[in-house]
């Protein structure tokens, strides 16, 4: 990026990240929201969601370090923030159950690795330069649906709904619905046919190939 486009790249986040402030405020606190709204869990989740956006950018906008190092970071930010271990079981659902020990961390790790794969894939294509939070939806006490309009260069590219489970300062994400597709439908789906073709080691072996672990 040159060094006029990435100064005007961190002028747009700037004021980004100030609307995001604002929205999560308009939607979380406006008398006309529904009375759940204003409930400090779903302010909490709306903050995660906006503190896991801004550190993404800060690392995507930071051209002085190596692409590898960006999307190392990138891992560590996304690591730190899913609940790897409900969605490993939430993608292969019945088969979870069904595997020995063994085959659930095997299964545990190389999904691990595939799921940040994917994610720091998403971002380095897209370069998002702001993540900003438009609207929340209280599932239940547990489970908080927070949107995202994914801008670049002011423009909206995509919306991201972070499905978000647990509490303050234990947040975790355990979905991520892009333009309403569900990852985690997404991968029962994917990994369900590879399981009835294959069995579970088989999908073993496609991870195993995919992630080069």
């Amino acid at each position: 990026m040159r060094n006029g486009t990435k100064g005007l790249a961190r002028m747009i986040a700037f004021k980004r990240q100030v609307i995001a402030g604002a929205a999560i405020a308009a939607c979380l606190f406006s008398p006309f929201a529904p009375a759940f709204a204003a409930s400090s869990h779903t302010v909490d989740a709306a903050r995660f969601v906006d503190d896991i956006g801004a550190r993404a950018v800060a690392v995507l906008d930071d051209t002085e370090e190596s692409s590898e190092r960006r999307d190392t970071r990138l891992r560590t930010i996304f690591a730190e923030a899913f609940s790897m271990h409900t969605m490993a079981k939430a993608v292969v659902k019945r088969s979870w159950r069904r595997a020995d020990t063994v085959e659930r961390e095997r299964f545990y790790k190389l999904f691990g690795v595939f799921m940040l794969d994917n994610t720091v894939r998403l971002l380095d294509r897209h370069e998002p330069d702001s993540f900003e939070v438009t609207k929340t939806r209280k599932v239940d006490e547990d489970q908080v649906v927070v949107t995202t309009d994914v801008t670049r260069f002011g423009i909206p590219i995509a919306q991201i709904d972070w499905v978000v489970r647990g509490a303050k300062p234990g947040f975790r994400i355990v979905d991520i619905v892009l333009n309403r597709v569900s990852t985690v439908r997404t991968y029962q789906a994917e990994f369900g046919s590879v399981i009835r073709r294959k069995g579970f080691n088989g999908l073993l072996s496609v991870l195993q190939a995919k992630t080069a672990m």
